[in-house]
């Protein structure tokens, strides 16, 4: 499985664009897929450390992950993260 972004915020796991876009828009169908772009996380993006935060989206203090921990992590495609990294 790879990790794509979806505009600027989202992150989405799935094996390929058209499977990570069939799944965005089976939960996200009133955004128009002319507003937004897929692309796959380089090397560099999935090993950025990024803060961490519990199951209520507060931040964990001196806790950190990266997007290639967030993907090890995952069982199934689908929505992994979202934030204004």
């Amino acid at each position: 499985m790879k990790l794509f972004q979806i505009n600027d915020t989202e992150w989405w796991a799935g094996n390929s664009i058209a499977e990570v876009r069939a799944l965005y828009l089976a939960s996200n169908e009133a955004w128009p897929a002319e507003h937004w772009t897929i692309r796959e996380l380089s090397d560099e993006e999935l090993d950025r450390k990024l803060p961490a935060f519990d199951e209520d989206e507060r931040p964990i203090p001196d806790t950190y992950t990266s997007g290639r921990e967030m993907l090890a992590e995952m069982i199934e495609a689908g929505f992994v993260a979202s934030s204004e990294w």
